[in-house]
């Protein structure tokens, strides 16, 4: 597969009639080779008309126009194929091709004015938070959600929203992928629903933490006070681990953790939670890493996760020292074998381990 500015060229092509052809890529053009002969494509074989391999991705001429545009269909993306009781999803990357909407909304703090920002070429518009933010910072207010569910997590107080842009660069991991970060003082983001219940949900987060000695609470539901919630920390009390814990009103706090996770400060990670409310069960996974199994000991069937928040614990304490990505929640409990095609889609955009 050879890839250009202009778009992805696949290996190998096929005419009209079945017959396939091989291509290369030397300087700007994509050549056919047929035989011994080497020939442009555009002007050999007009009537080629699907790629092979791939998928059927665009052949492009050497101008940059593409060939057969009619047929062209892009590749699904993560929620195009997994849709089924999606609840929310937060993304700096396209999630949904049926999404239409923005990714985030930027506060620059020179003036304060707010814009949002979509997407280019699969990603959010990096370019467009620079040229909005210029020499200033630039903080996120809203972070909209791609489900179509219209669940939005944002956050009014400028004191209290997340960084993106530093005054002149956009915050990124080692790998180039954006990302919000979390001051671990009093940054959060929140979406509130009362009495909007799920037996079962599975979640995917990537982001990453900054400093060891914390109880840095990621993301949690609920009504954690009102003892129907829960939470999900790292480096609980400076041990290597991932927790996730449960406050029930019938029961005790069962927590399900990762101790010697092999988290690594700075360097970007996958967590899946799977939780089955009525059978009192729930699963934890770091990576590709085998997922931790626990029976949680109360009884009781639905939590009220009518709460999503976003960097702190729901009490006002313990916030997140670290950045985010990508936070995805479905309602429902979802196969081992889907969790893992899942998480290997998203391993694959942001390259979160081998």
């Amino acid at each position: 597969m050879f890839i250009n500015q202009f778009g992805i060229w696949a290996s190998q092509v096929a005419d009209a009639t079945g017959e396939t052809y091989n291509l290369t890529q030397e300087g700007s053009d994509l050549i056919l080779l047929e035989g011994n002969s080497d020939e442009l494509l555009t002007e050999a074989y007009p009537d080629i008309y699907r790629v092979l391999q791939e998928g059927a991705f665009p052949i492009f001429q050497e101008d940059g126009s593409r060939l057969l545009q009619e047929d062209y269909v892009p590749p699904p993306l993560l929620l195009d194929t997994y849709s089924t009781d999606v609840y929310a999803a937060y993304s700096v990357r396209e999630l949904n091709r049926s999404y239409s909407g923005d990714c985030l909304r930027i506060r620059e703090d020179g003036g304060d004015t707010e814009i949002d920002i979509g997407f280019s070429d699969g990603w959010i518009d990096t370019a467009a938070i620079a040229s909005h933010c210029g020499a200033n910072n630039g903080y996120v207010t809203t972070w909209y959600d791609q489900s179509g569910n219209e669940k939005n997590i944002t956050q009014s107080t400028a004191a209290n929203q997340p960084l993106i842009f530093n005054g002149s660069a956009v915050s990124t991991d080692d790998n180039g992928n954006v990302q919000l970060e979390f001051d671990g003082a009093n940054d959060s983001l929140l979406y509130q629903e009362p009495n909007a219940g799920a037996n079962y949900t599975s979640e995917f987060w990537v982001g990453e933490i900054a400093t060891n000695n914390r109880g840095d609470y990621c993301w949690g539901g609920g009504d954690f006070g009102g003892g129907q919630g829960y939470a999900v920390f790292l480096n609980n009390n400076g041990v290597d681990r991932i927790v996730l814990t449960y406050n029930l009103s019938t029961g005790n706090k069962p927590e399900v953790d990762t101790i010697g996770s092999n988290i690594t400060n700075n360097d970007p990670f996958l967590i899946v939670v799977r939780r089955n409310y009525s059978g009192r069960t729930a699963n934890l996974k770091l990576n590709n890493d085998d997922e931790l199994y626990s029976a949680v000991s109360s009884t009781g069937t639905t939590i009220h996760e009518g709460l999503v928040l976003m960097g702190k614990f729901n009490s006002g304490r313990e916030y997140m020292e670290g950045k985010v990505s990508e936070f995805i929640r479905f309602n429902e409990e979802i196969s081992d074998a889907t969790a893992t095609s899942i998480a290997n889609d998203i391993n694959e955009e942001y390259t979160l381990y081998v």
